[in-house]
């Protein structure tokens, strides 16, 4: 596809200015799929709905039973609405901070997300058919990842983390949960690194795509990035050196994690602005070590949110 031809010469090109937003052809992707199903909206929420209070009954405190049609049309024209603003990623941004301050005042909390994108995303495979190969998925899914990577972002404090022992300590995360942006294309590995860190209190997102790396640097905040090293279209180095170019001291502390780790490796990363090198295999607890190393270095880290408005004007790169 073009697109795709388009997004692989940007990603080699390592001084190419990459602009804020999705992966055009991931947008593509996403919105020709939800067209397929936008002609079953009602009957596409219901069965969300329905798969998603029978897996997570304890979600059903969240909607009264009087409203659920109600809350069927609501949850419909408001995906439609992010599918309009999919090209424009101020409005997305904007859309998504406040759809997630309004679920917060809800009382929706980080463990309710992992269950309405897994349910939304075997729905749409439901009602997508044949629409919904591979590449869709994996377009959707991190879509949705961006979602609530984004929606999350004013989460309060965590109060429940637990230490490597499973012991509980209102204060180990102090303040707002440090975010981590987890970059590799093998997802159990992925998997399990997010699964390990949100038990440290850590609050994850994951991409498998470098495109959408850029995509969630670019458009959310992140206090520590973890990347592969060896990764389709562009390894883990360029990806942090093409930040650079786009605007140096914008971006967190980043850690290199590689199979092939050598003294040159480690040379070109740690001359690249990486914070450490930790090769593979590895245990959990000595990941979760760097990670608290790096969590400290993040701390005179400014802050990138106002990226969308500099690029928007024009004023990065």
């Amino acid at each position: 596809m073009e697109l795709q031809a388009q997004e692989k010469h940007v990603l080699e090109n390592a001084r190419r200015k990459i602009p804020p937003g999705l992966p055009p052809s991931n947008i593509y992707r996403i919105q020709r799929s939800f067209r397929m199903v936008a002609s079953q909206g009602e009957k596409m929420a219901s069965r969300f709905y329905d798969l998603l209070l029978e897996r997570s009954p304890e979600l059903q405190k969240f909607f009264h039973p009087g409203n659920l049609s109600q809350q069927h049309a609501k949850f419909f024209n408001g995906l439609h609405s992010l599918m309009l603003h999919l090209e424009h990623p101020q409005a997305l941004r904007a859309a998504l901070v406040q759809l997630g301050e309004q679920h917060q005042g809800y009382g929706i909390e980080i463990q309710h997300y992992p269950p309405v994108v897994d349910t939304l995303l075997q729905v749409l495979t439901e009602f997508s058919g044949e629409g919904m190969d591979g590449e869709t998925y994996d377009a959707w899914a991190n879509f949705l990842h961006l979602v609530r990577a984004i929606m999350l972002e004013n989460l309060g404090p965590d109060v429940s983390a637990e230490d490597e022992n499973g012991m509980s300590h209102s204060t180990m995360i102090a303040e707002k949960p440090k975010r981590i942006l987890l970059i590799d294309d093998d997802h159990q590995l992925l998997d399990l690194y997010q699964s390990y860190l949100e038990i440290q209190g850590y609050l994850c997102s994951q991409v498998s795509d470098v495109a959408w790396a850029f995509t969630h640097l670019l458009m959310s905040h992140y206090d520590v990035v973890l990347t592969d090293f060896q990764m389709p279209l562009m390894n883990g180095i360029q990806l942090r050196k093409n930040l650079d170019y786009m605007g140096k001291g914008l971006w967190p502390p980043f850690i290199l994690v590689t199979g092939s780790l050598n003294q040159e490796i480690r040379k070109q990363a740690l001359e690249s602005g990486f914070v450490a090198v930790l090769k593979k295999p590895h245990d959990l607890t000595e990941l979760g070590s760097i990670i608290r190393i790096a969590v400290k270095k993040s701390w005179a880290f400014p802050g990138n949110e106002g990226y969308l408005n500099r690029a928007g004007d024009g004023k990065v790169g």
